[in-house]
């Protein structure tokens, strides 16, 4: 009996001997699979997290680059509207609301003027992108360069009309925005008057294109747009503009003044 123990314990242990790989590959299998499973889980959800927030990078970036061109064309749009803006610092508006019932000069001047722009003022469409991809500084930037052309265009139209209105409007309201938004004109403001505000729009324009580029340089997006900006912000433009200006009668007109002179 103890010969035959002897003999089935031996072909046990030559069986577990010889099977010894294959009982290895069960247990792996087995108890490490589980962990095994886990770890190339976490590796997909870790992958997956780390494409998707590349992918909503690319989509935010893409989405900066196209509110960069936006704005390009907005401004461009701004810039058909500009020749008022350009020409009314040359022009001594009192004089022309204490006169504009009694001479025709200031009117026929205007109408001259403004015969040369399209016949209504359109704000620039689809800009509500700029909201949400843009710094805060450079939309308000913007926004004050909409205004500033807007606001000469229409106070030119209506003189070109006959109307007065210094009568009806607070004609110095924009310097307070031009104070806020560049703080460092205040004492120009302040001694230019309440007229101070048709020597901005050369300047916001600039101010708006250098803080453009300051944007794309740190983004890495395309510069183009905002190299043109910056290379168009021309002076008087030439054509029409140059005899407008010989042609301001010379009771109208004034020497400008240069925000940006040390003087």
């Amino acid at each position: 009996m103890d010969i035959v123990l002897s003999i089935i314990t031996g072909v046990i242990g030559l069986v577990i001997f010889l099977c010894r790989d294959l009982i290895k590959v069960w247990i792996d299998k087995t108890f490490r699979a589980g962990p095994n499973a886990q770890k190339e889980n976490l590796a997909a959800v870790r992958d997956s997290v780390l494409s998707g927030k590349t992918s909503r990078q690319s989509i935010v970036d893409q989405r900066r680059f196209d509110a960069v061109d936006q704005l390009s064309i907005a401004v461009r749009e701004l810039d058909r509207y500009r020749t008022p803006s350009r020409y009314l610092p040359y022009i001594d508006l009192d004089y022309v609301f204490n006169q504009i019932d009694r001479k025709p000069e200031g009117p026929e001047f205007f109408k001259n003027m403004m015969r040369e722009l399209p016949s209504e003022f359109s704000a620039p469409a689809n800009t509500k992108i700029l909201e949400h991809y843009l710094p805060d500084r450079v939309r308000e930037l913007y926004d004050l360069y909409l205004q500033l052309i807007s606001y000469s265009w229409y106070i030119s139209k209506d003189i070109s009309s006959g109307v007065n209105l210094s009568k009806f409007l607070q004609l110095d309201a924009l310097n307070g925005t031009i104070v806020k938004r560049l703080p460092r004109y205040a004492c120009f403001v302040e001694t230019a008057g309440k007229y101070a505000w048709v020597h901005f729009a050369p300047t916001v324009r600039r101010e708006l294109s250098l803080e453009l580029r300051r944007f794309v340089d740190k983004t890495q997006a395309d510069s183009t747009a905002s190299d043109n900006l910056v290379a168009d912000n021309l002076p008087l433009p030439g054509g029409v503009g140059g005899k407008i200006l010989q042609n301001i009668p010379p009771e109208m007109k004034l020497k400008p003044l240069d925000p940006n002179s040390p003087t």
